[in-house]
């Protein structure tokens, strides 16, 4: 980085929690353009942990999220869920495009008492 550096690690980890790793928002906290922090981030090992971690952590949330819609029986929550992170189990539009395919077949029979409508909107 050119210079002195304006804020101090510790302020720029300071500045990163809470924000869920929204650039923008962590560049407000520090009123610095991004590529100020974009350089924090390739010569501060500390303040890069530091944002990892907190996307990390907000990565978790949406994913508790999710798990509590798919607790609630949603068939959305369910296909994004097989179609994020059921690849290795045969789910998932990029592996297969087809919901007629034998590996959705655990699928098409848990969801056989759901309305026609539903069905048609999680195939399309």
């Amino acid at each position: 980085m050119a210079g002195k550096k304006k804020h101090s690690t510790k302020k720029i980890i300071k500045a990163i929690k809470g924000t869920g790793g929204i650039i923008s928002e962590i560049c407000r906290n520090l009123s610095c353009a991004r590529q100020t922090f974009y350089s924090y981030l390739q010569d501060l090992p500390e303040v890069r942990q530091a944002f990892e971690y907190e996307r990390d952590e907000a990565l978790d949330e949406a994913e508790s999220v999710l798990i509590n819609h798919l607790e609630g029986n949603s068939l959305d929550a369910a296909i994004y869920m097989l179609d994020c992170r059921g690849a290795d189990r045969g789910y998932g539009r990029k592996q297969q495009n087809q919901a007629t395919s034998p590996n959705f077949k655990p699928l098409i029979d848990a969801l056989a008492g759901a309305s026609k409508e539903v069905w048609a909107d999680a195939q399309a």
